[in-house]
């Protein structure tokens, strides 16, 4: 678990997981830290997100229903080259998170 839920990360669950996964695992404070969760890693919060939300309101949605099934429509049409350029940068992206060794980076 990844929750930060304070029993996932006790003494007696660290120790069990240090028994049979030794070295293996990933959590708070031993033996691999948890790495941060980035948005600006994230294709559908660096990309999709955004994009979907500007193509789903270009039309008015009158109804719940509808406004599900423009949701459905915008999600189901993304131009397969919008997806692979969005998965194409996620190296750059990277690269400049280690070039610049933990500090801020601008996308």
């Amino acid at each position: 678990m990844h929750d930060g839920a304070p029993p996932h990360f006790a003494l007696g669950v660290r120790a069990w997981l240090d028994q049979k996964f030794p070295g293996r695992w990933l959590g708070r404070r031993r033996p691999h830290e948890w790495p941060a969760r980035s948005p600006d890693l994230t294709p559908c919060d660096f990309f999709l997100w955004g994009w979907s939300k500007e193509e789903v309101y270009r039309a008015k949605s009158h109804t719940l229903e509808q406004l599900e099934d423009r949701i459905r429509e915008v999600i189901t049409t993304v131009p397969h080259d919008f997806l692979q350029k969005t998965v194409d940068s996620i190296s750059g992206r990277l690269r400049k998170l280690v070039d610049a060794v933990g500090a801020y980076v601008e996308f």
